[in-house]
């Protein structure tokens, strides 16, 4: 009895290995021996289930080994990958505004900027008081886009909003925040952006 590998037509890779006598495998009907491309004596020969085998040298190589699970840790943080990228990190801060109805928060920049997340602190406001956040162009006053609208103003007067990635904000374009409600409220507006330095 001898050991004897099985590799399938069109395959290099050992489907299984058998016992058997060569009288077997020489004797063996054709729709059995035809679908194994190579039936290989390897006695002696460390193989099995899954190992290559290499026609040409007639030698077998164990299976790659599997990949490492997937991590649920990234390998480098987002604010690390901008880093990477040459940018450094600004937290501008507009002053403390007294509301009207409505108030215009104006922001721009002298350059490019990738924006990732604003902080507004409201004091003094009412229940139904609210916000939009606009990108205007400082030309013509046109708005380019807008990405909230009628925001309402929590209990503690904190709007937070971070994003998962950066947009990218050209030198000179206007962030606004436009405040609807109370008069005399007190509005606080923090962006945080990067730049290339």
């Amino acid at each position: 009895m001898s050991n004897f590998a099985l590799i399938p037509v069109g395959s290099q890779i050992v489907y299984d290995v058998i016992v058997a006598t060569q009288s077997f495998i020489d004797t063996a009907p054709a729709e059995w021996t035809a679908q194994w491309a190579y039936i290989v004596n390897v006695d002696g020969v460390q193989c099995g289930p899954g190992w290559v085998y290499d026609p040409n040298t007639g030698s077998f190589y164990p299976p790659a080994p599997p990949p490492p699970p997937p991590s649920d840790t990234p390998i480098v943080s987002y604010d690390q990958l901008l880093a990477s990228q040459g940018l450094s990190p600004d937290v501008s801060g507009v002053r403390t505004v007294t509301a009207v109805d409505p108030t215009s928060v104006d922001t721009s920049w002298s350059q490019d900027r990738q924006f990732q997340g604003v902080q507004v602190q409201v004091a003094g406001h009412g229940n139904d008081d609210n916000v939009d956040f606009l990108v205007v162009n400082p030309m013509d006053e046109s708005i380019i886009g807008q990405w909230g609208t009628a925001i309402p103003v929590p209990p503690d007067g904190k709007i937070s909003v971070v994003l998962s990635a950066t947009a990218s904000v050209p030198a000179g374009i206007v962030l606004r925040l436009v405040y609807h409600g109370t008069v005399g409220a007190q509005v606080y507006v923090q962006y945080r952006t990067w730049y290339a330095a």
